[in-house]
């Protein structure tokens, strides 16, 4: 019978001779599994998508008139600053601050030691010269008489003729001068040229007024207008009896206005608009201020939603237009706003898709994907 020992050695012994088959085993093993797994297909993951998700929307011809409303201010449609042609002191003023008065009233006189005398000594010489007319008359008179008797000569004749139209000429002469004398002294009365309401009044009596300087300021009762002030390019595109609309406190609606005077603009200076209003509300007056709206005819231009633009105010304004689903940068040339477009001026033609969000950190030429 084997012993204990025996036994012992033996398994100990092929244990230790079997493990090169256990490694080969495993070895085999591994090896299967790696030609199935080079064998099978490999696993699709999802990649990212480096498109930029954009919004669009078109360029669009604006056919449009441009409408501009601007700030007046309501004033008389007559009113006059009144002056007196001539130097002199102020010895009557005869209407006060907000009276009415009526064409051809007198309204100031003024004192000028020359202009009275100057009447008196024209009407002296035109009364001599007249005398001296009528004595003419009838001594030519008496020399013809004589000359067809042949008691006086021809040349007697022919002298007496001569004196009585030398005459008639210095009383034509002394006439113009008395009707100057007189219209000089006419202009001494400040007169209404029209019917209305003395506004201002810059002269009291007594005092010394220069020749031309503003003695008081007439406005008329009969129609209003309103004066508003234009560039230049927009003075030029107006025309005579262009239709606006005027709108003022207290009023719902808009009152119907012409332009009926085009001023011309200087260097610093905007051109003054006149514009008569047909029907005034009753409740207006001039001083008043309102609201004019003018439309303009204009050229078709292309015209972008605001969104689309980047950067308006830094002086380099742009948007993006897309081509075959890449972002083009466009720079622009900003107008004015129009039928809630903006009008642009640049490389586009009107269907162009542009770019109106997600464009904040887009790059010139960068894939886009466009979001419906």
């Amino acid at each position: 019978m084997p012993s204990f020992d025996s036994l012992t050695d033996r398994s100990t012994s092929l244990l230790i001779l079997n493990k090169p088959l256990w490694a080969l085993i495993l070895l085999g093993g591994l090896a299967i599994a790696l030609l199935v797994y080079a064998r099978a297909p490999a696993p699709e993951w999802p990649q990212p998508d480096s498109a930029r998700a954009v919004r669009i929307d078109t360029v669009t011809e604006v056919v449009e008139p441009e409408r501009l409303r601007l700030a007046g201010l309501l004033r008389a449609s007559e009113q006059a600053e009144l002056a007196f042609l001539h130097a002199g002191q102020l010895s009557e003023r005869r209407v006060k601050r907000g009276q009415s008065v009526l064409a051809g009233d007198s309204l100031a006189l003024l004192y000028n030691p020359a202009l009275s005398p100057g009447l008196a000594a024209a009407e002296a010489r035109l009364a001599e010269t007249n005398t001296q007319l009528a004595q003419a008359e009838r001594d030519l008179s008496r020399t013809l008489d004589l000359h067809r008797r042949s008691l006086v000569p021809t040349e007697e004749k022919e002298r007496a003729e001569s004196r009585r139209d030398a005459l008639r000429q210095a009383a034509d002469q002394a006439e113009a001068q008395r009707r100057e004398a007189s219209e000089l002294l006419d202009v001494a009365h400040l007169r209404a040229p029209f019917a209305g309401t003395v506004t201002e009044v810059h002269i009291e009596a007594g005092e010394f007024v220069a020749a031309g300087q503003t003695v008081l300021v007439l406005v008329g009762a009969d129609g209003l207008e309103v004066e508003i002030d234009l560039g230049a390019e927009r003075a030029a595109r107006l025309n005579p009896s262009q239709p606006a609309q005027v709108i003022g406190p207290g009023l719902q609606g808009a009152v119907h206005a012409r332009v009926i005077e085009i001023g011309q603009a200087r260097a610093g200076r905007p051109a003054r608009v006149r514009l008569a209003l047909d029907e005034p509300p009753l409740h207006w007056q001039p001083g008043l201020g309102v609201q004019v709206e003018i439309a303009f005819d204009q050229a078709p231009a292309l015209g972008v939603p605001l969104a689309a633009i980047i950067d308006p105010g830094s002086g380099r304004p742009r948007l993006f237009r897309v081509e075959q689903d890449r972002a083009i940068l466009v720079p622009l040339v900003l107008g004015s706003m129009r039928g809630g477009l903006l009008l642009v001026d640049g490389p586009l033609a009107a269907g162009d898709s542009i770019i109106v969000a997600g464009h904040g950190q887009l790059l010139d030429g960068e894939t886009v994907r466009v979001l419906r």
